[in-house]
């Protein structure tokens, strides 16, 4: 999402009277994790939920074999990482108020019981 899209939907959503707020964040980068880290800390004090949802498919060929090494790094640093350095960067939060929630989000690509084909890994998987 980009800056003027998250502020766009924050607008829309104090509109409805929610108190929301906006922070950009890039998952792949660690110190804009530390800087969200931060921005909880000294804005809110606590973090009682974090919800890993972002992702990115970002080569639908039919073989892993033809996938480009760069486009398997960056989906890895996206899919995988990503939530890695945010559940690094913000339990710790949580766990100075003895509370906290990590929810993992996944589309059916990401699920075991929807391996049907049609995505690089599990075109691997099924050859194998």
């Amino acid at each position: 999402m980009t800056e003027t899209k998250g502020k766009a939907a924050v607008e829309k959503l104090q509109a409805e009277g929610l108190d929301v707020s906006y922070h950009p964040l890039d998952v792949t980068n660690s110190d804009s994790v530390q800087r969200l880290a931060q921005f909880i800390k000294s804005e809110e004090g606590k973090l009682d939920i974090l919800v890993n949802n972002a992702g990115v498919l970002i080569d639908a060929s039919d073989s892993l074999l033809d996938t480009k090494i760069d486009t398997l790094r960056e989906t890895i640093d996206t899919n995988l990482s990503g939530p890695l350095l945010l559940c690094q960067a913000l339990i710790p939060l949580m766990r100075e108020h003895n509370y906290g929630r990590v929810v993992n989000v996944s589309s059916g690509a990401g699920q075991l019981s929807e391996m049907t084909g049609g995505y690089p890994a599990i075109e691997f998987l099924k050859q194998h």
